[in-house]
């Protein structure tokens, strides 16, 4: 995960504005709604499994944040990434 924190960093594809506003609004922009839409679930009862995107989960503004924040627990699962046998 720490390498994904620094993903706007290394991937070479975030270099103008116009790239640093798309990002915000592809990845930290839909993050609240997905929250909200995970918390409603959640709220009208029903068990739930919530997948995103890799860079839908680090920093601050990320899901397992926004949710904590609500008072949620959030475990991150970690697959492999390796093909299984």
């Amino acid at each position: 995960m720490r390498l994904l924190e620094s993903y706007p960093v290394w991937c070479e594809c975030i270099k103008t504005a116009t790239e640093r506003r798309e990002f915000e609004r592809m990845v930290n922009g839909r993050n609240p709604g997905m929250a909200r839409a995970i918390v409603r679930e959640m709220a009208a009862g029903k068990q739930l499994f919530a997948a995103a995107g890799a860079l839908h989960m680090i920093g601050p503004k990320g899901l397992p944040a926004l949710l904590r924040k609500q008072g949620y627990e959030v475990t991150l699962m970690e697959f492999p990434t390796s093909p299984m046998p």
